[in-house]
């Protein structure tokens, strides 16, 4: 069954009214049918099953059940990934988004391809359609929130008591992150992954100063859409007694 994002408006009692995107893509490109069922999300972990109905391009849906999505993890994951090449970080918001990532923050840091936040901004909006796609895609229950772009010496310092603080290092002196995700009691994650070349020394010793925790994915060096992929999974994975 086909899911769809609404905005909370949109459905009023057990009346559905699409936005004129969704209405598109129900009848030209997906070419579903009046009486077909389709699941009908607010973002709030509803999912509402409803049956769609047609006058002329408008497209409406009457809400027959309503049921918990059941499938949010209960880890709260903030990818903090540095900010790539186009398809490497779309690739990035697409996949970490069918995993189960609660936020995407956009990272600048020193070895960065990109350096001007303006530049990031004017794909915001590319940047959330894709992450609307994939949460419909994998049935997602909410969507995960694309934060504002920042610093990396600005991120460091949002490091939460509460959280479990890691940041990826190729150094294999660090522990590994099966070894501490073993020991870890906390639900929610801080995940700073750096670009291509990693984080500098410098960053990762403020990262640490600041209450971040380096962790080794490895003994082979990963490319960075890889590693922040790798390391959100196995924090799903070792964190799965509580999922």
């Amino acid at each position: 069954m086909h899911h769809f994002f609404v905005p909370p408006s949109a459905i009023q009692g057990n009346l559905v009214s699409f936005p004129a995107q969704t209405e598109r893509q129900i009848q030209r490109v997906l070419r579903l049918n009046a009486g077909d069922s389709v699941i009908v999300l607010d973002n709030s972990g509803k999912m509402y099953e409803s049956t769609l109905a047609f006058d002329g391009h408008k497209v409406t849906g009457s809400i027959v059940g309503t049921n918990d999505s059941g499938t949010e993890p209960v880890v709260k994951i903030r990818l903090m990934a540095c900010v790539s090449q186009r398809e490497k970080y779309e690739w990035i918001l697409q996949k970490g988004t069918e995993l189960g990532v609660s936020e995407f923050l956009p990272v600048i840091s020193q070895r960065t391809l990109v350096q001007k936040s303006a530049a990031i901004d004017k794909k915001r909006s590319r940047w959330e359609t894709i992450i609307q796609e994939a949460a419909e895609q994998s049935h997602r229950g909410k969507l995960p929130i694309l934060l504002d772009v920042m610093k990396f010496g600005d991120v460091v310092k949002q490091a939460a008591s509460d959280a479990c603080n890691l940041i990826a290092h190729t150094s294999s002196k660090m522990n590994s992150l099966k070894s501490v995700l073993k020991v870890n009691d906390k639900l929610t994650f801080n995940l700073l992954v750096g670009p291509e070349g990693g984080f500098s020394d410098e960053e990762v010793s403020t990262a640490v100063e600041a209450g971040y925790q380096p962790v080794s994915l490895g003994t082979r060096i990963l490319r960075m859409e890889t590693a922040a992929l790798a390391i959100v999974n196995s924090v799903l994975f070792y964190s799965s007694s509580n999922d």
